[in-house]
Order: C-alpha cells, then sequence, then structure tokens
C-alpha cells in the first residue's frame, strides 16, 4: 500500500512541475509582448530602440589655482625620541639575611679587590656587588678572574644585569 501511495504523490508532484513550468512560459511571453508595445508585431529577439542623440549645451568652466590653506594656527610635531633603555652589568658575590655578614663581607672584599663592593638591600637579603659593566662578557670576564685569584672564596659569584 505504501508503494501506491508513493506513485500517486510523484504522479502529482510530476504533473505539478509540469504545470507550474508551462505557467512561466506563457507568463514570460505575455510580459515580453507587452514591454515591446501592443502593436501586434513579432518582438521575438528585437532589441529596445537606440535613444535619440541630441546636442548638449557647452558650459564654460573657470580653473581656479588651488587655494591655499591658512597654516598659522597648525602645531608642528617633532618625532618622538626613541627611549632606549641601557643596562649595566655587575658581580654578585654574595647574598646574606644577616646585616652584619654582608658588611663583614663588604669589607674584606673592599680591601681584598681594591674597588668598592655595594650593599643593597632586597626584600630580606642583603646582596654585595663588585664592578660595573657596560657589557654581558665584560662582567662575566671579571667573575673568572675573581675566581681564578681567589679560588672558593668567590665561587658563587654571578653576573647580574642592572638598570642604569
Amino acid at each position: 500500500m505504501k508503494e501506491e501511495t508513493m506513485k500517486s504523490m510523484l504522479s502529482v508532484l510530476s504533473g505539478l512541475v509540469i504545470g507550474t513550468s508551462l505557467i512561466l512560459g506563457f507568463a514570460s511571453c505575455y510580459s515580453w509582448r507587452k514591454a515591446a508595445g501592443s502593436t501586434g508585431e513579432e518582438t521575438r529577439g528585437a532589441l529596445p530602440p537606440k535613444p535619440l542623440v541630441s546636442k548638449q549645451d557647452t558650459v564654460e568652466v573657470e580653473v581656479l589655482p588651488p587655494a591655499r590653506s591658512d597654516t598659522s594656527h597648525m602645531v608642528t610635531m617633532k618625532p618622538a625620541e626613541s627611549v632606549i633603555e641601557t643596562w649595566k652589568f655587575t658581580v654578585q658575590i654574595g647574598a646574606f639575611e644577616s646585616r652584619e655578614n654582608a658588611e663583614r663581607l663588604q669589607k674584606l672584599a673592599e680591601e681584598q679587590l681594591q674597588k668598592p663592593v655595594q650593599l643593597a638591600v632586597e626584600g630580606s637579603l642583603y646582596k654585595l656587588t663588585v664592578g660595573e659593566f657596560t657589557t654581558k662578557e665584560e662582567a662575566y670576564s671579571y667573575r673568572a678572574l675573581l675566581q681564578k685569584q681567589y679560588g672558593s672564596q668567590y665561587s658563587d659569584a654571578w653576573v647580574v644585569p642592572s638598570k642604569k
């Protein structure tokens, strides 16, 4: 039974499609004939008539020089200077929780190295640094010199960057 229902539905649908196509075909022929005018002439393949060309009036145009703008109120801007952060490098020779221990090594290191040793407080640590170098390589070279000359006394020294 389902098969018969399907067949009848298909035949109804195909009839609707064919009918719709015929109606649309006739309607388009009618609208084309109506657009061409109801003269009864055959209009298939005819092109619409060309518009008539008429003379145009001539207009004189006066060309003016470009207008000058008033720049007296304008402000000239200088390009922003580029900000370059410069970094220095130093060799940290110790970090202590006790201020007394840091000051004791600071005094000893200044006598040994014949250079000023800086004491900086960062959080709960007292850090000792020596030297100020423009490149990392110079700082590493100085650290190697300390380790070579004084052995284990500065074996834990390391290079640290600092903004200057």
